[in-house]
Protein backbone atom coordinates (compact mmCIF):
# COMPACT_ATOMS: atom_id res chain seq x y z
CA UNK A 1 0.00 0.00 0.00
CA UNK A 2 0.64 3.54 -0.75
CA UNK A 3 -0.28 6.84 0.78
CA UNK A 4 -0.95 9.81 -1.72
CA UNK A 5 1.55 12.73 -1.90
CA UNK A 6 0.76 15.45 0.44
CA UNK A 7 -0.50 18.86 -0.61
CA UNK A 8 1.90 21.44 -1.72
CA UNK A 9 2.74 23.79 0.93
CA UNK A 10 0.48 26.98 0.19
CA UNK A 11 2.83 30.36 -0.44
CA UNK A 12 2.32 32.78 2.26
CA UNK A 13 2.12 36.61 0.65
CA UNK A 14 5.73 37.51 1.34
CA UNK A 15 6.44 34.23 -0.71
CA UNK A 16 4.49 35.16 -3.75
CA UNK A 17 5.63 38.85 -3.47
CA UNK A 18 9.56 37.32 -3.22
CA UNK A 19 9.03 35.15 -6.17
CA UNK A 20 7.24 37.86 -8.56
CA UNK A 21 9.94 40.19 -7.67
CA UNK A 22 12.71 37.38 -8.72
CA UNK A 23 10.91 36.68 -11.82
CA UNK A 24 10.62 40.70 -12.75
CA UNK A 25 14.43 40.73 -11.90
CA UNK A 26 15.57 37.98 -13.76
CA UNK A 27 13.31 39.52 -16.56
CA UNK A 28 10.94 36.42 -16.67
CA UNK A 29 7.77 38.60 -15.46
CA UNK A 30 7.27 42.08 -17.28
CA UNK A 31 6.80 44.96 -14.96
CA UNK A 32 3.65 46.16 -16.21
CA UNK A 33 1.02 46.85 -14.15
CA UNK A 34 -0.82 50.27 -14.80
CA UNK A 35 -2.48 52.64 -12.71
CA UNK A 36 -5.73 51.70 -14.64
CA UNK A 37 -5.19 48.13 -13.94
CA UNK A 38 -4.51 48.21 -10.44
CA UNK A 39 -8.34 50.47 -10.20
CA UNK A 40 -9.73 47.71 -12.38
CA UNK A 41 -8.26 44.97 -9.69
CA UNK A 42 -9.31 47.24 -6.91
CA UNK A 43 -13.29 47.18 -8.16
CA UNK A 44 -13.28 43.82 -9.07
CA UNK A 45 -12.07 42.38 -5.71
CA UNK A 46 -14.58 45.17 -3.97
CA UNK A 47 -17.39 43.40 -5.80
CA UNK A 48 -16.07 39.85 -4.94
CA UNK A 49 -16.24 41.16 -1.40
CA UNK A 50 -19.74 42.06 -1.73
CA UNK A 51 -20.66 38.89 -3.56
CA UNK A 52 -19.11 36.88 -1.16
CA UNK A 53 -19.68 38.10 2.25
CA UNK A 54 -22.28 40.27 4.25
CA UNK A 55 -20.13 42.79 5.52
CA UNK A 56 -21.52 46.37 5.22
CA UNK A 57 -19.03 48.41 2.42
CA UNK A 58 -17.58 50.88 4.73
CA UNK A 59 -15.30 47.53 6.57
CA UNK A 60 -14.93 46.08 2.85
CA UNK A 61 -13.34 48.92 1.55
CA UNK A 62 -11.05 49.77 4.77
CA UNK A 63 -10.05 45.74 4.91
CA UNK A 64 -8.97 46.82 1.08
CA UNK A 65 -7.17 49.45 2.48
CA UNK A 66 -5.29 47.73 4.91
CA UNK A 67 -4.23 44.91 2.83
CA UNK A 68 -1.47 44.36 0.70
CA UNK A 69 -2.18 42.91 -2.49
CA UNK A 70 0.45 39.73 -3.28
CA UNK A 71 2.03 38.91 -6.32
CA UNK A 72 1.57 42.55 -8.47
CA UNK A 73 3.84 42.94 -11.35
CA UNK A 74 4.92 46.45 -9.86
CA UNK A 75 8.94 46.36 -9.28
CA UNK A 76 10.00 49.51 -10.81
CA UNK A 77 11.75 50.96 -7.61
CA UNK A 78 14.18 49.94 -5.34
CA UNK A 79 15.90 51.47 -1.63
CA UNK A 80 19.36 52.92 -1.71
CA UNK A 81 21.09 55.58 0.08
CA UNK A 82 19.51 58.68 -0.77
CA UNK A 83 21.73 62.00 -1.97
CA UNK A 84 19.74 63.56 0.78
CA UNK A 85 22.55 64.15 3.01
CA UNK A 86 21.40 62.49 6.81
CA UNK A 87 18.15 61.62 5.22
CA UNK A 88 18.99 57.79 5.28
CA UNK A 89 17.44 55.95 2.95
CA UNK A 90 16.00 56.78 -0.31
CA UNK A 91 13.60 55.68 -3.48
CA UNK A 92 14.95 55.32 -6.64
CA UNK A 93 14.08 54.36 -10.47
CA UNK A 94 14.75 51.32 -11.69
CA UNK A 95 13.98 52.40 -15.15
CA UNK A 96 12.74 54.95 -16.88
CA UNK A 97 8.69 56.35 -15.22
CA UNK A 98 6.74 58.60 -17.63
CA UNK A 99 4.85 61.32 -16.32
CA UNK A 100 1.48 60.16 -14.74
CA UNK A 101 2.79 56.72 -14.77
CA UNK A 102 2.13 54.31 -11.50
CA UNK A 103 5.70 54.06 -9.66
CA UNK A 104 4.55 52.01 -6.34
CA UNK A 105 1.83 51.66 -3.77
CA UNK A 106 1.62 53.48 -0.12
CA UNK A 107 1.22 50.87 2.37
CA UNK A 108 -1.40 50.78 5.10
CA UNK A 109 0.12 49.40 7.94
CA UNK A 110 -2.36 50.65 10.54
CA UNK A 111 -5.30 52.98 10.66
CA UNK A 112 -5.79 55.57 12.47
CA UNK A 113 -9.34 57.02 13.49
CA UNK A 114 -8.90 60.44 15.57
CA UNK A 115 -12.02 61.61 17.48
CA UNK A 116 -11.61 65.06 15.59
CA UNK A 117 -9.79 67.25 12.90
CA UNK A 118 -6.77 68.31 15.64
CA UNK A 119 -4.95 64.83 15.30
CA UNK A 120 -4.30 65.17 18.84
CA UNK A 121 -3.22 62.00 20.74
CA UNK A 122 -4.15 63.46 24.03
CA UNK A 123 -7.45 63.00 22.78
CA UNK A 124 -9.40 60.18 21.92
CA UNK A 125 -8.14 58.17 19.20
CA UNK A 126 -8.65 54.80 17.63
CA UNK A 127 -5.17 52.43 16.01
CA UNK A 128 -6.69 48.86 14.03
CA UNK A 129 -3.47 47.18 12.71
CA UNK A 130 -3.34 45.76 9.64
CA UNK A 131 -3.61 41.59 9.65
CA UNK A 132 0.04 41.24 8.21
CA UNK A 133 1.73 42.64 11.25
CA UNK A 134 2.70 40.20 13.68
CA UNK A 135 1.16 40.51 17.23
CA UNK A 136 4.28 41.31 18.57
CA UNK A 137 4.78 44.04 16.45
CA UNK A 138 1.22 46.37 17.31
CA UNK A 139 3.34 48.73 19.63
CA UNK A 140 0.45 51.18 19.78
CA UNK A 141 2.89 53.73 21.64
CA UNK A 142 5.44 53.46 18.66
CA UNK A 143 2.04 53.88 15.81
CA UNK A 144 1.51 57.14 17.54
CA UNK A 145 5.46 58.38 17.40
CA UNK A 146 8.07 56.87 14.79
CA UNK A 147 5.32 55.26 12.43
CA UNK A 148 3.17 59.10 12.24
CA UNK A 149 6.40 60.33 9.85
CA UNK A 150 5.07 58.11 7.51
CA UNK A 151 0.97 59.69 7.97
CA UNK A 152 -1.76 60.03 4.91
CA UNK A 153 -4.76 61.79 5.41
CA UNK A 154 -7.51 59.42 4.27
CA UNK A 155 -10.67 62.31 5.39
CA UNK A 156 -9.91 64.57 8.24
CA UNK A 157 -10.36 62.10 11.08
CA UNK A 158 -8.87 59.40 9.63
CA UNK A 159 -5.19 58.53 8.32
CA UNK A 160 -2.91 55.35 7.18
CA UNK A 161 0.21 54.66 8.71
CA UNK A 162 3.15 52.84 7.33
CA UNK A 163 6.22 51.50 9.45
CA UNK A 164 9.21 53.13 8.30
CA UNK A 165 10.93 49.39 8.88
CA UNK A 166 8.82 47.58 6.17
CA UNK A 167 10.80 48.24 3.16
CA UNK A 168 11.06 44.64 1.27
CA UNK A 169 8.20 44.75 -1.00
CA UNK A 170 8.89 46.83 -4.17
CA UNK A 171 4.90 46.95 -4.73
CA UNK A 172 4.64 49.14 -1.31
CA UNK A 173 7.57 51.70 -1.04
CA UNK A 174 6.02 55.07 -1.42
CA UNK A 175 6.77 55.79 2.27
CA UNK A 176 10.40 55.36 1.63
CA UNK A 177 10.56 58.63 -0.64
CA UNK A 178 12.43 61.46 0.45
CA UNK A 179 11.58 65.38 0.04
CA UNK A 180 13.70 67.04 -1.55
CA UNK A 181 13.42 70.37 1.02
CA UNK A 182 13.65 70.62 4.40
CA UNK A 183 11.67 73.51 6.61
CA UNK A 184 13.14 74.03 10.28
CA UNK A 185 11.02 77.27 10.90
CA UNK A 186 7.82 78.96 9.34
CA UNK A 187 9.84 81.86 8.11
CA UNK A 188 11.64 79.41 5.93
CA UNK A 189 8.17 78.24 4.34
CA UNK A 190 8.86 80.21 1.51
CA UNK A 191 11.78 79.02 0.41
CA UNK A 192 11.30 74.98 1.50
CA UNK A 193 8.44 75.19 -0.53
CA UNK A 194 10.50 76.56 -3.40
CA UNK A 195 13.29 73.75 -3.59
CA UNK A 196 11.07 70.98 -2.60
CA UNK A 197 8.36 71.89 -5.47
CA UNK A 198 11.87 71.76 -8.13
CA UNK A 199 12.76 68.62 -6.62
CA UNK A 200 9.26 67.19 -6.42
CA UNK A 201 8.62 64.50 -8.88
CA UNK A 202 6.05 62.08 -7.63
CA UNK A 203 2.80 62.37 -5.63
CA UNK A 204 0.46 60.20 -3.68
CA UNK A 205 -2.97 59.86 -4.76
CA UNK A 206 -5.72 58.34 -3.00
CA UNK A 207 -7.64 55.44 -5.38
CA UNK A 208 -11.46 56.70 -4.09
CA UNK A 209 -15.23 55.28 -4.97
CA UNK A 210 -17.91 57.17 -5.25
CA UNK A 211 -19.74 55.87 -1.90
CA UNK A 212 -19.02 57.60 1.38
CA UNK A 213 -18.80 56.49 4.88
CA UNK A 214 -20.90 57.44 7.80
CA UNK A 215 -19.42 60.38 8.02
CA UNK A 216 -20.50 61.66 4.57
CA UNK A 217 -16.80 60.95 3.53
CA UNK A 218 -15.56 59.20 0.31
CA UNK A 219 -13.79 56.21 1.00
CA UNK A 220 -10.56 55.53 0.04
CA UNK A 221 -9.33 51.48 -1.49
CA UNK A 222 -5.27 52.20 -1.74
CA UNK A 223 -2.83 55.27 -1.96
CA UNK A 224 -0.81 55.32 -5.08
CA UNK A 225 2.54 56.96 -6.08
CA UNK A 226 2.36 58.19 -9.56
CA UNK A 227 4.93 59.96 -11.49
CA UNK A 228 4.51 64.13 -11.38
CA UNK A 229 7.39 64.44 -14.24
CA UNK A 230 9.34 62.08 -15.94
CA UNK A 231 11.95 60.11 -13.88
CA UNK A 232 14.76 58.62 -15.29
CA UNK A 233 16.12 55.26 -14.42
CA UNK A 234 18.38 55.69 -11.70
CA UNK A 235 17.16 59.01 -10.08
CA UNK A 236 15.84 59.45 -6.87
CA UNK A 237 12.14 59.88 -6.26
CA UNK A 238 11.27 62.90 -4.39
CA UNK A 239 7.75 64.16 -3.11
CA UNK A 240 6.61 66.94 -0.98
CA UNK A 241 5.76 66.50 3.03
CA UNK A 242 4.50 70.06 3.53
CA UNK A 243 5.58 72.28 6.49
CA UNK A 244 3.10 70.49 8.53
CA UNK A 245 5.58 67.36 8.82
CA UNK A 246 8.51 69.08 9.63
CA UNK A 247 6.84 71.31 12.23
CA UNK A 248 6.11 67.51 14.20
CA UNK A 249 9.08 66.42 13.44
CA UNK A 250 11.25 69.97 14.97
CA UNK A 251 9.07 68.97 18.13
CA UNK A 252 10.38 65.16 18.42
CA UNK A 253 7.23 64.04 17.92
CA UNK A 254 7.99 61.25 15.84
CA UNK A 255 10.29 59.63 18.15
CA UNK A 256 9.53 56.78 20.40
CA UNK A 257 9.64 57.20 24.08
CA UNK A 258 11.49 54.01 23.90
CA UNK A 259 14.19 55.29 21.38
CA UNK A 260 17.25 57.35 22.12
CA UNK A 261 16.90 60.35 19.68
CA UNK A 262 19.16 59.73 16.57
CA UNK A 263 20.90 62.47 15.58
CA UNK A 264 19.77 66.35 15.44
CA UNK A 265 18.35 65.94 11.75
CA UNK A 266 14.50 66.21 11.44
CA UNK A 267 13.80 62.58 10.68
CA UNK A 268 11.95 61.86 7.24
CA UNK A 269 11.03 58.93 6.69
CA UNK A 270 8.69 58.99 3.35
CA UNK A 271 5.17 60.79 2.12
Amino acid sequence: AHSDPPFPKQKTPEEVDALVQEQIARGELPDVLSLADLVMHLATARAKYHKNTELPDEAVCRHMLTTRIPGLPLARVKVGPSTVMGAGDGLFATRDIEEGELITLYPADAVLKWEDETHDVHKNVTCFFSKHIPDNERELHRALTEWRSNEVPCNPTMSILADPRRKGNYAYLAHVANDGGMCGSEEGIDEYERVSGEKENAEVVPLKVEEVDHKGHQMVLHFAQVASKKIKAGEEVFVTYGFHYWDLSSRGLFICPKDAPKDARPQKSGK
